[in-house]
């Protein structure tokens, strides 16, 4: 009932906008005053909204258009989507329509037809459509009652109106037709039919190739499981050709070519020449060997070099291109290398002997070409080609359609040796081992360790890694956490007055480990100790590391926090699985008030040569305590010797008196009594301070 409401309120609108143009001669636009609609249907995976698209194309003001449309037979006008909640036919409009635009549509009309669905756009205010071309309205049918096949839509009494409703001129639009197809569930329009029967005629002749292709070992013949693997891919788009989106069939189409130019790759030729395999990254050089395989003498050949998008050929100072004789079968004397870029952009090279002296030996390389990759090239592998290859000696001439290969490019991070994305002490460990058992395989591993791009991996590499890893910004959180190995601080540490106070880095670890790192976050007051030279007191802890397999690198970051790195040079792992691996001696200063001060590792990292672990952040804290104040009462009195002459008859346990080692010798005796002693009767204002041995670093 609804639906009946609005197609008598419609008609009515319908009525009132032809009497605008009642008086008006209907008119044939020609090509100076253009202005045609015509109707597309559009590709769907939903049959029940099949999208009927109105184009207008003007080169005149239109301020009105209506039109007809007819669907394929057996469906009605009624299968125009129609929305009972809006009440409404459902329709997009356009960026073309004016605020002041109103469509109103019905289905069925003594004028029409009753197999006829009728539409009209006007405008109130006689303001024409934004543009001069383009769509202006989307309708929606249901298609879901017809069969696979080919159908059509007709458009038909369609005009358009130019009007100021004083004066009006109206433009017929010819009868228009649109086809589309059902397959596969889905409706494809006829410019994806164009495209799908493009695509359809090359699977036909790659079928043919294949199909009329013998393989075997002897010229003019195809390698063995050529014709297996091209014929998968035949089968493949095949198959799936109707369910193919437009970007789809883009994409099964140069898949199929580059399966085409492939298996034509894949004739047995006797003698020629083809491009090697590479492999390298994204913004680097690589040099490109051109290898002949023949059983025949050669002496001069040519062919035509194809290089992907992205990747050209490297040019000296003179810009000239750098393509050179190689001397692993020749030598520049015997061979000159020319050449020329052609107007396809390919790139002839010529590889001649003015003495007709041949190649030596029947394959290896006898050109190379130096290439330019691309920055921005993405990762994945790219086709090189050669064609027209010619290859000749004083009797015969050989000739090759093409040949191709790959370039690799798999990009990586300089630094990045274990591929984790992070920069730590996981990289030294592999780069130490790839050192040690002389790792020479130009790979991407070996292009992320080769840090200086010397073209070999030893100490340079090491060392400048060791920079890298002390100096990137932070540990991503790409790696994952480790509750097994981990860094800790360990226990409270007490001040008590004394210049330095020693602290020791404690490793947990259920693998092997023999390198890490860590950030350093001291609290005000309190820095790392030095040395008579300036150097930072920090060295390996000797109860689980001989210090000659180990290295200590450090350096001050710009927040203030220091980043240590402990590394093995060998591969030398920390023995046993809990205890001190680092030692390092603090400063505190004088006028730091008593209290405890939090002392922070963060960007915690141990690895061996396989795996790499990362920490959380681990905090412990240090007590500053007045000076002699043994037992911790905030009071320097006779307690404290008696805190201290327990600990030493064994009263007590040094934990229970844990500023009891007041002069710093590292044991807790009389002579600590006697500097408490000291401090009571003014023997001394302070404890007396404590020198750090010059040959601490063999305690």
């Amino acid at each position: 009932m609804k639906k009946k409401i609005f197609m008598l309120a419609v008609m009515l609108t319908v009525v009132m906008f032809s009497q605008v143009r009642a008086d008006s001669d209907v008119i044939e636009p020609d090509e100076n005053d253009k202005a045609i609609l015509t109707c597309a249907v559009g590709s769907s995976d939903d049959l029940t909204m099949i999208p009927v698209t109105i184009f207008l194309s003007n080169s005149i003001d239109i301020t009105a258009v209506e039109g007809c449309v007819r669907l394929p037979n057996g469906l009605g006008p009624d299968k125009i989507v129609y929305s009972e909640d809006d009440e409404d036919f459902v329709y997009d409009k356009t960026s073309r329509w004016k605020k002041t635009h109103t469509l109103t549509a019905f289905a069925g009309t003594e004028t029409h037809g009753q197999d006829a669905f009728f539409f009209s756009i006007v405008n109130s205010k006689s303001a024409n459509f934004n543009d001069t071309e383009g769509a202006i309205v989307t309708f929606y049918f249901d298609g879901n009652e017809l069969a696979d096949g080919d159908y059509e839509v007709n458009f038909f009494d369609a005009i358009s109106v130019w009007t100021d409703k004083v004066n009006t001129t109206t433009y017929k639009s010819p009868v228009a037709k649109c086809t589309f197809r059902i397959a596969g569930g889905k409706a494809i329009d006829d410019t994806t039919l164009v495209k799908i029967a493009k695509l359809e005629a090359l699977v036909a002749s790659a079928q043919t190739l294949c199909s009329n292709a013998v393989e075997g070992t002897t010229e003019g013949k195809y390698a063995p499981g050529a014709k297996a693997a091209f014929q998968d891919v035949i089968d493949e788009i095949s198959a799936n050709i109707y369910s193919f989106s437009d970007e789809e069939i883009a994409q099964a189409t140069t898949k199929l070519n580059d399966a085409i130019e492939n298996f034509e790759c894949q004739k047995v030729y006797e003698n020629y020449v083809y491009p090697a395999n590479v492999e390298t990254s994204a913004g680097k050089q690589v040099e490109l060997p051109m290898l002949l395989k023949n059983t025949a003498g050669i002496s001069d050949l040519q062919f035509d070099l194809y290089l992907p998008e992205g990747v050209s050929v490297a040019m000296d100072e003179d810009g000239l291109a750098i393509i050179e004789v190689s001397d692993e079968r020749t030598s520049s004397k015997r061979h000159a290398v020319d050449y020329f870029v052609r107007s396809d952009g390919s790139i002839r090279v010529l590889c001649t002997s003015s003495k007709g002296l041949m190649f030596n030996g029947n394959e290896g390389s006898v050109v190379v070409v130096t290439l330019n990759v691309d920055s921005n090239l993405a990762e994945g592998e790219y086709p090189v080609s050669v064609k027209d290859i010619v290859m000749s000696n004083a009797d015969n001439v050989y000739t090759v359609s093409k040949k191709r290969s790959m370039i690799s490019i798999v990009n990586y991070v300089l630094g990045d040796v274990n591929a984790d994305r992070d920069i730590n002490v996981g990289d030294l460990s592999r780069l130490s081992d790839m050192i040690l058992n002389d790792y020479s395989e130009r790979d991407n591993a070996f292009m992320a360790a080769d840090i200086n791009e010397d073209n070999t991996l030893n100490v340079g590499d090491y060392s400048e890694l060791v920079e890298m890893v002390l100096n990137v910004d932070e540990v991503s959180a790409s790696t994952t956490v480790s509750n097994d190995n981990y860094l800790t601080l360990g226990e409270k540490l007490v001040f008590t007055g004394r210049d330095k106070v020693k602290t020791t880095l404690n490793l947990v670890n259920a693998n092997e480990i023999s390198d890490l790192q860590f950030d350093l976050v001291l609290p005000e007051g309190i820095t790392l100790a030095s040395d008579e030279n300036g150097n930072l007191m920090i060295a390996p802890n000797t109860n689980r590391a001989d210090k000659t397999n180990y290295n200590i690198n450090y350096v001050v970051r710009p927040d203030g926090s220091v980043r240590i790195t402990c590394t093995s040079m060998e591969d030398v792992v920390f023995s046993g699985n809990d205890g001190g691996v680092v030692d390092f001696y603090l400063n505190v200063a004088k006028e730091l008030d008593k209290g405890e001060y939090p002392i922070i590792i963060k960007n915690g990292v141990v690895s061996n040569k396989d795996n790499t672990y990362v920490n959380d952040v681990k905090a412990s804290t240090i007590e500053v305590r007045i000076s002699g104040d043994s037992n911790g009462d905030d009071i320097v009195n006779s307690a404290d010797v008696v805190s201290i002459f327990n600990v030493v008859s064994s009263a007590s346990t040094a934990e229970d008196a844990l500023g009891a080692d007041v002069n710093g010798d590292g044991v807790v005796n009389s002579a600590d009594a006697v500097a408490i002693y000291n401090i009571i009767s003014g023997g001394g204002a302070n404890a007396p301070s404590f020198v750090i041995p010059s040959a601490w670093l063999e305690e």
